[in-house]
């Protein structure tokens, strides 16, 4: 089976999925001509529903990187996607447009992108000081030990799904986000974290008791305190050494690169906040999967969480 994306491809999939947040982005997606019957491959497709009424964006996307989006391939694109279910056609060249392409293109409502300059010098220049990134990803599982009381008949059974700091159904939290809050102690980090070798791993055992009681549901309704939480991590450190670009993407600064190791394919890429022109938030893929990371400028060691 021929590869069905490309290193331009998924980072404009990763930038639509940054700037539609709860919005379905799926890639390399098939649709269904109206005329034939037949499948139709499509790079990046936007589903979403508005009041009842579903909208389909299509994205296409070409990474040529020395000649431009010519009207050949508008044309093609737009004949392609006038018997899909399309509502909106968007075409994406890693390198521009011609200006016959750009003007078949308005007359046709097909909307263009491409990445242009980036908006701030102090953003290019951050980016262009960037490269090596340090990623510390955890994997997790967990065990919870309820008190006994005197009237047990056998052990009891628990919905762990959420922790309660009181009797009060509604005052619950999620399991997975007490273990990030727990896991996100700066002692631990410290104490841990930091004896991992470079791209290495080591395993742990975190166990957690709380000075004030605590509780989980049984699956009976009733409150059962929690004696400890056994946390089995397993930590791993991965570096890479990454050939980064910046530019502009909806009139967003945004950065993306890929791993210099030929033995070890990763893709990330990265946007800077409109308002807190700090934070940064992106995604970085690799063999293991794709994952969301952020951070601030000025710091280029990002703890990730995978679970």
């Amino acid at each position: 089976m021929p590869k069905r994306s490309n290193d331009f491809q998924k980072i404009i999939l990763h930038l639509q999925s940054l700037t539609a947040p709860g919005y379905e982005v799926k890639e390399s997606k098939f649709l269904k001509d109206s005329i034939t019957g037949q499948m139709r491959e499509v790079d990046i497709v936007i589903e979403s529903s508005i009041a009842g009424y579903n909208s389909i964006v299509s994205i296409e996307v070409i990474g040529w990187q020395k000649k431009k989006g010519d009207i050949e391939w508008v044309e093609r694109m737009a004949c392609k996607h006038n018997t899909l279910p399309t509502s909106t056609l968007v075409l994406v060249s890693k390198s521009g447009f011609t200006k016959n392409a750009l003007k078949k293109a308005e007359f046709l409502n097909i909307t263009t992108l491409t990445i242009e300059e980036a908006l701030e010098k102090d953003w290019s220049e951050f980016i262009n000081s960037l490269g090596r990134y340090e990623e510390i990803s955890n994997n997790y599982s967990c065990r919870i030990d309820t008190k006994k009381y005197p009237s047990d008949t056998g052990p009891p059974e628990i919905d762990g799904s959420k922790i309660y700091a009181q009797k009060d159904v509604r005052e619950g939290v999620d399991l997975k986000v007490f273990i990030d809050w727990i896991l996100q102690n700066k002692h631990l980090k410290d104490s841990f974290f930091s004896t991992i070798g470079k791209d290495s791993s080591r395993n742990y055992t975190v166990v957690y008791e709380s000075a004030s009681p605590i509780y989980v549901l049984e699956t009976n309704g009733k409150f059962r305190e929690i004696a400890k939480i056994n946390i089995d991590l397993k930590s791993r450190q991965k570096t890479f050494n990454f050939n980064m670009s910046s530019g502009s993407f909806r009139n967003k600064d945004i950065a993306f690169g890929t791993n210099i190791a030929s033995d070890k394919s990763a893709i990330i890429t990265l946007m800077k906040d409109n308002e807190n022109h700090r934070k940064i938030t992106g995604y970085i893929e690799d063999e293991d999967g794709t994952r969301v990371i952020s951070g601030e400028c000025c710091n280029n060691k990002t703890e990730e969480k995978n679970k």
